[in-house]
């Protein structure tokens, strides 16, 4: 289970690590959310969970309104879950920037309030790697694979 008092470390122990100033951090009720850095970051109280996501395509709905996009990226993610930080692929308008168009997000989920902060950093340096890897190459040799996979589908 993850509090609120927790998430709050853990996104306090992220922006320190990278320069980023958590008053970025905007309250609704219970939940809170915001851009820390490269990450945002989204508590969600009913759910007790911590929401981290590193965009892998910002502004992109035509490109994400592709219908078999998201499932072949996370059909990937669920075959090398290391190459994703054990995280999934989601494109949304993210509450830190309700005025843009949807974006395509790395996201993993935190529920474990247990976790030293400094277990929680590592984890999410690691993450954010992982969304700059998929940003910069790993999303194009995904997309070449779904073009060769529709190619496939297409022949008699």
């Amino acid at each position: 289970m993850l509090d609120g008092t927790t998430a709050r470390k853990y996104a306090a122990a992220w922006a320190r690590k990278v320069g980023a100033n958590t008053s970025d951090l905007k309250e609704a009720g219970s939940d809170f959310f915001g851009l820390l850095g490269s990450l945002g970051f989204e508590y969600v109280a009913k759910e007790q969970t911590l929401i981290v996501r590193g965009y892998v395509f910002a502004y992109s709905a035509s490109f994400n309104a592709k219908p078999d996009l998201l499932p072949w990226l996370n059909r990937i993610a669920a075959e090398q879950p290391a190459s994703v930080s054990n995280g999934v692929f989601e494109s949304r308008t993210p509450r830190w920037e309700p005025e843009k168009e949807p974006s395509l997000f790395l996201r993993i989920d935190i529920k474990d309030g247990s976790q030293p902060e400094s277990a929680v950093v590592s984890r999410l340096l690691k993450f954010r790697d992982d969304a700059m890897l998929w940003d910069r190459t790993k999303l194009t040799e995904a997309l070449d694979g779904l073009v060769r996979h529709r190619r496939q589908q297409r022949q008699p």
